[in-house]
Parts: C-alpha cells; structure tokens; sequence
C-alpha cells in the first residue's frame, strides 16, 4: 500500500464516513472503504512539500474531518483538516523537553482522542502520558 515499501505504524477510522486512515513514517493515506468489497481506494497521498515529518509513529481520528500524527524523531504532534479530498495542517506543537514541560517529549510513542476531544500522549522516554484538552477547539 505504501510507496516506501514499508509497514504502516498508525491507523484510525473516521466515526461516520468510515474513512481508513493510515499513518507511515513520512505519509498519511486516507482511504475509501466499501465494506462490500476489500479494494481500498486512495484519496490522498504524501504531504505537501512544506509538511516536514521524519517519522511518524502513529495517528488518532478525531472526527471525520481532523487527524492527528505523532512524530517521535521531531518530537512533534500535527493536527491535519482533511476536506475534498485534501489534508491541510492545521497545527503543529512539541519539541524535545522533559516530563515538566507541558510541550516537551522525548520518543513519544502513540496517541489517542477520547469522546471529549482530549487528546493523550504516551511520551515513552519521559515515563508519562500527557494530555490535551485543545482539540475540542479545532473540531
């Protein structure tokens, strides 16, 4: 499925299109799914050439329309729109930094979007799960 011959690290599903989403180390793909038929048909592809990520770990639906990624090299998350067809970024944040350091992870590892927007974290190299009430204000 992957034009780097590569395993995907993240999926999720959109609530109410049933949109497949998949994250790769430097792409996301959206896809149609009938549940009638196993073909998987690919809306989008790699990102925009100002979109920089070195590796993406994984990603959460946070309605139909916002995803988000986690890049554990840049130490960063990123809130994509996804509408016709096309992802725009929305947001991005984080750095490397410590526990203390709202912002701050160091290898965070998997992300999850709960019923009320909030968004978790695993930052797997500071031993802590952080979490963020900000998506219940993009959605």
């Amino acid at each position: 499925i992957s034009s780097y011959g590569c395993v995907f690290t993240g999926i999720g599903v959109t609530p109410t299109t049933n949109q497949i989403v998949l994250c790769y180390p430097k792409e996301l793909k959206v896809y149609n799914h009938d549940y009638d038929d196993t073909n998987l048909v690919s809306l989008t592809k790699q990102f925009e050439p100002n979109i920089k990520f070195e590796n993406l770990v994984d990603c959460c639906v946070a309605n139909d329309n916002l995803f988000v990624v986690l890049d554990s090299t840049l130490c960063k998350v990123g809130v994509f729109n996804f509408k016709d067809n096309k992802l725009s970024l929305v947001v991005t944040w984080g750095k490397f930094g410590s526990k203390e350091n709202a912002y701050g992870f160091n290898k965070p590892s998997s992300c999850h979007i709960d019923s009320k927007q909030n968004l978790y974290i695993a930052d797997t190299g500071n031993a802590c799960v952080k979490i963020y009430t900000y998506l219940a204000a993009t959605s």
